[in-house]
């Protein structure tokens, strides 16, 4: 007998159905609120013929709920029916057919179906519509975009440190700094740093929800790379440029100087490092040895990962870091925060975001909507922890993703750990919301970092969490860069041929630097010697003037840590360096080609760097311009920017292998 109050089993089968469906209804009704949507308000006759007119609002979704509408600024894209693409900012299009907006357009069109593509950075979801463009006809349109998630809501804020207006005389886009400030602000930044260096826009350009900000991008010279100084508040005086420049190590003594200046240093254009481009960031493994590093790495790809990876595994705290150098005026540049860092402010503030980037609160990502945040045992990237046998440790991964993701994985001294998605550690999650929660032992030093990638290829990595034994001790490591290439020391083409050395160990004191061609010693090179500088110029890295044959052992001949070279290459054939140093380890490269017989400028390069479990190996090739068509004095485009290019490279991290190569 059922008593009253009492269920029987068909009731309680048709109240767990009904439950359910509630709660599938109601996940589908939340997932349904986050989409962008439109309406179209209106369709007024106009007097044009063959013509049609199309106005279109971007408007915050969530501002028409509560009647106060906030225009939102968007990178737009429209696309006539005949494949098209039309500009309605009267600025000029990208080449992406990209323009910005102040929240509103209006465009003259032919009649016919237009395609249209609205964004507003990665906080909010995009909008693509088709929708007919009528003759005679003005369509007025509300696109409601619809705000998916806030960072900024858990203290972390957004920019890019490297972006141009004026970098060019002219170029195709008209750009000013005002347009330059939607761009980033249509792009979800928070802030930017302008790296022209034109101070006077703070107050004009910046907002309650955005901050535009100036800063020296420092060219620090060749085979050093470049360097983003977020926070300075005032111009780098030349006279301390010209110390910077005539440094051995220029990033060292410029970090002196930004630090004082209440700024941070960010190794930027590391993109050109597997061909030891001259503009890539080469030093940073030299610094990494040394132990006296910048505060972030800029981060694009792979290779760049691996060479971060190495910089940690020295014992360095580099933060994470990413930016776009992009040049608004050329119709090519990418948009800016296609590569953005994400920093753990707190709040909307450029003081307390720069210091953020010094702590390591960083992560970094290629603009899309993904955001980690990675902590162990309650610490945070950037922090500290101490190793204990035994113990447990607990993990955090929050994942907030707009698309489904692909991997997770969490690295620990530069190998995969563990790849969360294929693991049996079962997360917690939601539409747009992934937690994963798991233990681990740590007892030794070591670092971890959490990489993410969702469907559609957007990534994010962070900067790392730090296990330190009170009485840690780095590992030792040894680099040898090499290249041989035609150009000068501003980079225009030269006929003649120089072999460019760079080496540094922490293994001991450097004792001896040997060149070999064809397996024979063609020079050797002993700190006893002391140093060649006829010019007075730092071999290989000081920019301004003609290379000739000099070199530098660093801080002295007498106490060898790193050394430079310069030596001028008068016949082809296979080229090695080998290092030795006074605790007996001896290092050999790979060699390298030199082709006498090619026809047009070359450049051949090899970086090899080594330590206890890890192993760098990258190779690089380029061409440009024929040798006969080079014209001294220097006359017309003949900067050294390689027409044909390659590049390949190997990193092992205790015993996990990468390789990566150009297509």
């Amino acid at each position: 007998m059922v008593k009253r109050g009492d269920f029987s089993l068909t009731q309680m089968f048709f109240l767990l159905v009904f439950i359910t469906f509630c709660c599938v209804s109601s996940l589908s009704d939340n997932i349904s609120k986050l989409s962008s949507k439109y309406k179209i308000i209106s369709e007024e006759e106009i007097g044009e013929k063959d013509k049609g007119i199309l106005e279109i609002e971007s408007l915050d979704a969530d501002s028409i709920q509560g009647k106060q509408m906030r225009y939102l600024p968007a990178r737009v894209v429209v696309e006539t029916n005949d494949g098209k693409k039309v500009d309605a900012s009267g600025r000029g299009l990208y080449s992406d057919g990209r323009f910005y907006i102040e929240g509103k357009f209006s465009l003259l069109l032919s009649p016919g179906n237009t395609k249209i593509s609205i964004h507003s950075g990665p906080n909010f979801i995009p909008l693509e519509i088709v929708v007919p463009v009528k003759e005679g006809k003005k369509l007025h349109i509300i696109a409601q975009i619809v705000r998916w998630y806030s960072p900024e809501e858990k203290g972390w804020f957004c920019g890019d440190n490297h972006l141009h207006t004026r970098h060019d005389p002219s170029g195709e886009i008209n750009v000013d700094e005002v347009y330059t400030a939607l761009q980033a602000r249509a792009e979800g930044l928070d802030y930017i740093t302008e790296s022209d260096g034109q101070w006077g826009f703070e107050e004009k350009l910046s907002r309650n929800d955005f901050l535009f900000r100036a800063a020296n991008e420092v060219h620090t010279g060749i085979f050093t790379g470049h360097a983003n100084t977020p926070g300075i508040e005032k111009p780098i005086p030349w006279g301390e440029i010209e110390k910077i420049n005539k440094s051995v190590l220029p990033f060292q003594k410029l970090c002196d100087i930004v630090h004082s200046l209440g700024g941070a240093v960010i190794y930027t254009h590391t993109s050109p490092i597997p061909r030891l481009h001259w503009m890539g960031a080469t030093e940073s493994l030299s610094d990494a040895i040394l132990g006296k590093c910048a505060d972030a790495f800029d981060i694009s790809n792979r290779v760049e990962e691996l060479v971060w990876f190495a910089m940690l595994n020295l014992g360095n705290k580099v933060a994470v870091s990413g930016s776009t150098d992009a040049v608004l005026l050329r119709q090519n540049t990418i948009p800016p925060g296609a590569r953005r860092v994400y920093a753990k402010s707190g709040k909307l503030d450029y003081k307390a975001i720069v210091e953020a980037i010094r702590n390591g609160k960083t992560f970094a990502t290629n603009g899309g909507p993904l955001f980690p945040f990675f902590s162990i045992d309650g610490k945070e990237v950037g922090e500290e922890i101490t190793p204990k046998r035994g113990k447990k440790f607990e993990c955090r991964l929050e994942i907030h993703h707009l698309y489904p993701l692909k991997n997770v994985e969490i690295i620990r001294n530069g190998k995969i750990f563990v790849d969360l998605m294929k693991s049996e550690i079962k997360p917690q999650s939601s539409p747009f919301s992934t937690i994963y929660r798991w233990n681990i032992e740590e007892a030794q030093n070591a670092w971890y970092v959490a990489r993410v990638e969702d469907a559609k290829g957007n990534w994010a990595i962070t900067s790392a969490i730090y296990f330190r034994e009170p009485n840690y001790r780095p590992s030792k490591a040894s680099l040898i860069c090499m290249e041989i290439g035609n150009f000068n020391r501003m980079v225009e083409l030269r006929k003649d041929f120089f072999l460019h050395i760079i080496a540094t160990s922490s293994q001991g004191n450097l004792k001896r630097v040997v060149v070999l061609r064809e397996g024979k010693i063609l020079k050797e090179f002993l700190p006893k010697e002391g140093n060649r500088m006829p010019s007075g110029v730092v071999p290989v890295t000081q920019p301004n003037g003609e290379f000739q044959e000099g070199w530098l052992w660093y801080p002295s001949p007498a106490n060898p840590k790193h050394f430079q070279a310069d030596y001028p290459v008068l016949e082809g054939g296979w080229y090695q360096i080998r290092l030795e140093t006074t605790n007996g380890k001896v290092i050999n490269s790979e060699k390298i080609f030199y082709d006498a017989d090619n026809p047009n400028s070359q450049q051949i390069s090899l970086l090899y760097f080594e330590s206890k479990d890890m192993e760098l190996v990258l190779r690089g090739y380029g061409e440009e311009m024929p040798l006969n068509d080079i014209r001294i004095p220097f006359e017309g485009d003949h900067w050294w920017f390689p027409i044909n290019e390659k590049w390949e490279a190997v990193g092992v991290f205790e015993g996990m292998r990468y390789e990566y190569k150009s297509r």
